[in-house]
């Protein structure tokens, strides 16, 4: 059956969805996560996946099931690995990436709520005298998405899809960029659904070579407006949240406050540190470690084992106090 295209994918009048024009599956980014944890026997939890809202993430996808009643989901979703995807994922919410290779767990919490975290480790005695202390010379954000090439609308750089870059600071100060391979669609302010000028792939016409760029969505459910019947709604907002990076509902403004506060104080400390196995085993990553009366994030521990001499450590210090 040929597609009869009215300018609308996954169209939906009188209650139903018509059968003359494209149905375009758009999966749901924690399904297509659990598949993966249980495809691999690897677990992935966090405050990221319990998020309400997030839940309602779904992929943007061109490829029409072309009358096909079997859904094969691989042929949905953009062209990203799973560890590519969670890194990604990283980049747009401000996430953490816990991984324990042993137990076979991944878990994506807020970075940001580990600045508020009490320091559980003293490690003052373990600390040797001499160390290092150098500042964070790029602690704006610039935050960033790559727009897809392929979509006409976005070729405009319109001011929905601009980036995001921290005010100036009081003292000279580099940025440190941050580009995201996810990103959005924008919405037509005149029927309120997301909207873009690109090819479809579909075995009809031979495009099947046409690709798209990775971009979620948040699902909205059957949607009414002022004199319009409800219809399913997929849009870049949500319940007070938004996928654009600017506004006081992006991303910049939701997930990343935390993050680009602590940047604005930053400080890096290089010290060794005498640390033993046990040390090195039960340390909790998210969790902050106090040293002479200032509280650290562990950024990197560099040691040879068997254990024989001092660690070198790099810290992350985000207050000017005396060490």
């Amino acid at each position: 059956m040929a597609i009869s295209y009215s300018g609308k994918v996954n169209e939906y009048t009188a209650g139903a969805y018509t059968i003359t024009g494209p149905m375009v599956p758009m999966p749901f980014l924690m399904e297509v996560i659990r598949r993966f944890s249980e495809l691999t026997g690897v677990s992935i939890t966090g405050s990221f996946l319990a998020h309400s809202e997030l839940q309602k993430l779904l992929f943007y996808n061109t490829r029409a099931l072309d009358g096909s009643s079997t859904l094969l989901l691989s042929q949905h979703l953009p062209a990203l690995t799973m560890p590519v995807l969670l890194l990604e994922l990283r980049k747009m919410f401000g996430l953490a990436m816990l991984i324990d290779p042993a137990d076979k767990t991944i878990k994506l919490d807020f970075l940001g709520d580990f600045f508020g975290n009490v320091a559980t480790i003293d490690w003052s005695e373990k600390a040797l005298k001499t160390y290092k202390k150098r500042p964070e010379l790029n602690r704006r954000l610039l935050l960033s998405s790559v727009l897809d090439g392929g979509d006409g609308l976005a070729k405009d750089n319109p001011p929905e899809l601009a980036d995001y870059l921290t005010p100036a600071l009081d003292e000279d100060t580099g940025t440190t960029p941050i580009s995201c391979q996810l990103s959005t669609l924008l919405t037509d302010e005149a029927t309120g659904l997301a909207t873009t000028k690109q090819a479809g792939r579909t075995e009809q016409f031979s495009q099947l070579a046409n690709n798209f760029a990775p971009r979620l969505l948040f699902w909205n459910g059957l949607t009414a407006g002022p004199g319009v019947a409800p219809q399913p709604l997929a849009t870049a907002k949500s319940g007070g949240y938004s996928l654009y990076w600017t506004g006081a509902d992006g991303l910049a403004a939701t997930f990343w406050p935390a993050i680009e506060a602590m940047r604005k104080r930053m400080y890096y400390l290089e010290r060794q540190m005498d640390l033993d196995e046990v040390d090195l085993a039960t340390l909790d990553w998210s969790q902050k470690v106090h040293i002479n009366g200032v509280d650290y994030l562990v950024a990197r521990i560099q040691v040879a084992l068997p254990i024989k001499q001092p660690a070198n450590l790099l810290l992350e210090g985000v207050n000017a106090c005396n060490i």
